[in-house]
């Protein structure tokens, strides 16, 4: 039994028990060293190993040399254990530590290694090459593990290594362990495939390792344990050791911790991390820090992880001899494992047991000391577009003017998932400080942007609520400095929410009109600045957000009057629904099949839209222009729109573009027959995206359509019919339109004829009062089959009725007088016409011209591509760019798209010969 000194000594190695034997040879373990074979970490060395070079970089006290060692005691190959330590950095006491390994194992050629002395010279380095390659000989591979790697920093030691290792030798493998990664340049190895790496989150233990090791160690833990153990240590293997005493310390313990545990043996208590062992090594390498340093982990604590970028920002508050991130860091490795550098992070990572030690000690911080770093972190965070983040940060710098800029940098309809977060800062800001009327920030934060977030979540009540309790306030108050913005943005989000409230009022209420109206009086006499994403309008499913049954003449009608609203909004909101009026034309004219007039009306989009930084409004009328080059059958025409849509992805202001874009591309996809090249997400009925949620775009039909391109009929319809997609894209009449129109063509390939052609002659009827045709014709082929199967059924009911002298026999679908036949007729036609156009440009799009769109990628797809290149996963490019693995994963795909790819392989041949990589 180790004492706490001893502990302390060994750097937290409790576990590994590991003492360096004969120079070269493996360390030995003590025989009382309790140890668990982990068949995980073997599997990944062996596959590491077949690169030739392997870096294990992870902090002390993460089990690197045990899991090593017990590695190669199971193989066959010859081992060379290399122990390095500071006095390393002598070139002379280097290579007289490297040449007894190597003489371990063979003496005749450590006498060579030393005539030839430390290489310096091409001729030395030749001389040493030939030893390797003729003295070093033995039956099978050899591996060379250079322990303790990260001590060497002098440069001369380090050159010789970088060009050693230029090198390759066939027979050899070479391990380093280091608690950090060398100063060595790792990139030539790296691109050459010559290297792996295995970090600090890989030798952590797993849940199922947890139970396993308790098992032998301690005995059998429950499993709401093994969480809590988990949770506490994050399967750091010293951290476990330390709870595995812990409790055969208290094995006399009758009584579990934790329900569900089994009696008569000891169980988990987390107060062994608070007390005791812990507490000891954690107040003993905590002491040891300057003063100054430990002030700044204090401060530090205020943050869950520490990214590189974050510490060089916030190290500005330190001496100068600790600002370099290399210093740094080597003040970090004094604590052990109690912080560690995470690859995947890039940045370090702070152990949750000594977080909470640290959070302890926040209390001897002042007050404007916490807010200089957090204004510094919040900044940081949102240069690197955390902006959720960064709004948490200022609430703690008490920043009103901060959390105000975050929350316009958002659209006008904010993301749940941060509404939520941003009015939990407005209103912890509200009970903790009563500021006064001349503080114009909060005022904005509580009178408008809190008003804003009751929309995005659908609490409409309370936002007019609100915003009429302004108006009735600020109106008597004209000398507060927030009042005329106050005043404008309360009638401006009344006017909005009147908008989106349209399809659920049963008449046609044009209220909106005049709210933007007074909204731009307050603006005209008061004008602010307003620029960014807050001025950007979201165009949600639909337009013309009109519900059934839609009398003739409504579409036009409320479009005329949605088009009076506009120049109010645009002039008090900068721009805000610039081409709105004109997009409404695009769609109904493409609905109603008035191709030439859609066209002319989304050309017109587009410019209005581009010139007022309208990117949603600008992307929508993109789509229609996509759809009706897909009608005309011209690929020419879908290429160049593509490009225009490229093109627009890099606006950096145009938020949820890689959402949106994907929705774009989705639907492109299962038209033309690669649906499979839809983003993962869409494929996915279950996952949704981060749109707001009573925006919902056309993520739901296609999701559907992705469903139908399948051939899954059955899961189409049960999709469709969920009550979300029924309330809502199936609550607006052109939405309506689309899910029966799919619907009814699944229901026929499943040989429901009845149900299929009754469904189609409701939506008939729902859809002729306004000639809206394009959702039959858009199904091609399959409505075409749907069609003809009605037509062909009336007229044999009908030949059978006139053979039986009995008008009566003919079925009553109600298709069956003269103009119904005339419209199935024409729906035939045209339905066919598209899907033979349809046809030509998806074989144009399968037959490799899509190279010609290939070379349009985004500032965020060549990031993911350079990341593939260099063999990153998925799960790692995400947390390096901070982004959902979903969203990842639909760049990804995007990628492929675009570059006719099938898998990374390919995707990275392509780019490669198409100059991408460079």
């Amino acid at each position: 039994m180790y004492h706490n000194v001893d502990i302390l000594k060994i750097g937290l190695k409790m576990a590994l028990g590991l003492i360096q034997n004969t120079p070269g040879g493996l360390p030995a373990i003590p025989p009382d060293t309790f140890f668990l074979e982990r068949p995980r970490i073997h599997g990944l060395l062996a596959q590491s190993l077949e690169s030739g070079i392997l870096l294990i970089s992870a902090g002390e006290g993460c089990g690197k040399t045990y899991a090593v060692n017990s590695f190669l005691r199971k193989r066959s190959e010859t081992a060379i254990w290399i122990q390095n330590s500071p006095r390393d950095n002598q070139p002379a006491h280097f290579w007289d530590n490297y040449c007894r390994a190597m003489g371990h194992c063979k003496p005749a050629a450590e006498k060579s290694l030393r005539e030839t002395g430390f290489p310096r010279t091409a001729r030395q380095i030749t001389e040493w090459l030939e030893i390797n390659r003729g003295e070093f000989s033995f039956p099978g591979r050899y591996i060379i593990v250079g322990d303790d790697f990260h001590c060497i920093q002098n440069r001369t030691v380090i050159d010789f290594l970088e060009r050693a290792l230029s090198y390759p030798i066939p027979s050899q493998t070479m391990i380093f362990l280091c608690r950090r990664d060398p100063d060595i340049n790792l990139l030539p190895l790296l691109s050459k495939g010559r290297l792996a790496r295995i970090g600090a989150e890989e030798m952590l233990f797993t849940k199922d390792e947890i139970a396993d090791y308790f098992r032998l160690r301690s005995g059998d833990l429950a499993p709401e344990e093994i969480e809590a153990v988990y949770r506490d240590t994050e399967g750091w293997p010293a951290a476990l050791e330390i709870a595995s005493r812990a409790i055969q310390r208290d094995a006399s313990r009758q009584d579990s911790v934790l329900p569900g545990a089994n009696p008569g043996r000891p169980g988990y208590q987390r107060h062994i991390f608070t007390s005791g062992l812990f507490k000891d090594i954690e107040d003993s390498r905590f002491a040891a820090l300057p003063g100054e340093l430990q002030k700044y982990i204090i401060k530090l604590s205020l943050f869950d992880q520490w990214p590189l970028g974050l510490l060089k920002k916030t190290a500005a508050l330190l001496p100068e001899q600790f600002r370099p991130l290399a210093a740094l860091r080597g003040e970090f490795e004094k604590l052990g494992a109690l912080i560690r550098y995470a690859y995947y992070l890039r940045g370090c990572r702070i152990h949750q047991i000594f977080l909470e030690y640290l959070r302890e000690k926040q209390g001897q911080i002042p007050q404007a000391e916490i807010r200089e770093i957090s204004g510094i972190a919040a900044r940081w965070c949102l240069d690197n577009d955390l902006r959720i983040e960064a709004a948490l940060n200022f609430e703690r710098a008490v920043d009103c003017a901060g959390i105000a800029g975050i929350a316009d940098t958002f659209p006008r309809i904010i993301p749940q998932y941060a509404a939520v977060r941003l009015l939990e800062i407005i209103e912890r800001l509200m009970n903790r400080d009563n500021r006064g009327e001349d503080d114009a920030d909060f005022m904005y934060l509580r009178y408008v942007v809190r008003g804003r977030l009751f929309i995005c979540l659908s609490r409409f009540e309370e936002a007019v609520t609100l915003f009429h309790d302004n108006i009735r306030q600020f109106e008597s108050l004209p000398l507060v400095p927030a009042a005329p913005r106050v005043l404008c943005e309360s009638w401006n989000y009344l006017g909005i929410i009147a908008l989106l409230r349209r399809r659920h009022d049963s008449r046609e209420n044009y209220d909106y009109i005049k709210f933007f109206d007074r909204a731009n009086r307050y603006y005209s006499q008061n004008p602010y600045p307003l620029s960014g994403p807050v001025m950007v309008c979201n165009v949600g499913s639909f337009v013309s957000q009109i519900s059934y049954p839609a009398g003739p003449g409504e579409f036009e009608r409320r479009i005329n009057k949605f088009a009076d609203s506009i120049p109010m909004a645009a002039s008090s909101i900068n721009g805000y629904l610039s081409g709105m009026d004109d997009l409404a034309r695009t769609e109904l004219a493409y609905y109603q099949g008035d191709l030439n007039a859609a066209e002319q009306y989304a050309r017109g989009v587009v410019i209005k839209a581009r010139e007022k930084d309208q990117h949603e409004i600008e992307n929508r009328g993109l789509f229609f222009l996509m759809r009706i080059c897909l009608h005309r059958g011209s690929f020419d025409g879908l290429t160049e729109i593509l490009k225009q849509k490229e093109i627009l992805l890099q606006k950096k202001d145009y938020f949820n573009h890689n959402i949106v874009n994907d929705i774009f591309d989705g639907w492109l996809y299962t038209h033309l027959g690669e649906h499979k090249m839809a983003a993962p997400w869409l494929r996915s009925q279950i996952e949704e995206s981060d749109l707001y949620s009573i925006f919902r775009n056309y993520e739901s039909i296609v999701k559907a359509k992705y469903l139908f391109a399948e051939k899954k009929y059955t899961e189409t319809i049960e999709f469709l019919n969920l009550d979300k997609n029924r309330k809502g894209l199936g609550s607006f009449l052109l939405g309506m339109l689309e899910m029966n129109c799919l619907e009814a063509v699944s229901r026929y390939h499943l040989g429901d004829e009845a149900a299929a052609f009754e469904l189609l002659e409701k939506t008939y009827q729902a859809a002729i009062p306004n000639l809206l045709n394009m959702p039959f014709i858009e199904l091609g082929n399959d409505m075409r089959l749907l069609v003809s199967a009605i037509l062909n059924a009336g007229e044999a009911a009908s030949c059978q009725a006139e053979k039986n002298n009995r008008a009566g026999s003919a079925p009553d679908n109600g298709f069956n007088n003269p103009s119904g036949r005339a419209w199935l007729e024409e729906i035939r036609s045209l339905a066919s016409a598209y899907g033979k156009n349809l046809f030509a440009v998806s074989e144009q799009f399968r037959g490799g011209e899509t190279s010609r769109m290939a070379v349009y990628l985004t500032r965020q797809e060549r990031q993911v591509l350079q990341s593939l290149s260099r063999g990153l996963t998925r799960e790692v490019i995400a947390r390096q760019n901070g982004q959902p693995l979903s969203a990842v994963k639909s760049i990804i795909s995007r990628l492929y798209g675009k570059l006719g790819a099938v898998n990374r392989a390919d995707a990275i041949r392509i780019a490669s010969s198409m100059g991408l990589l460079n």
